[in-house]
């Protein structure tokens, strides 16, 4: 997991993108060779791309994905 926040957001967008569908901090955290030891990074910037419009959650925080343009 990169240690720069635009690594970290270019790393969580990224593993997003590849999803089918939505995914919580857990699952994306553990996706990385850290695992669960950089989950609150991976929250704190999940949380970044939400307030910033990259990303969306549709049940308060809980699991999270890219938008989707019709």
């Amino acid at each position: 997991f990169p240690s720069d926040d635009y690594g970290q957001m270019a790393a969580v967008m990224a593993a997003l993108a590849g999803a089918a569908g939505a995914m919580d901090a857990g699952t994306i955290a553990a996706t990385f060779r850290q695992g669960q030891r950089i989950r609150d990074r991976v929250s704190a910037t999940l949380t970044a791309l939400v307030r910033t419009g990259w990303i969306s959650s549709g049940d308060g925080g809980k699991s999270f994905a890219m938008r989707r343009v019709a």
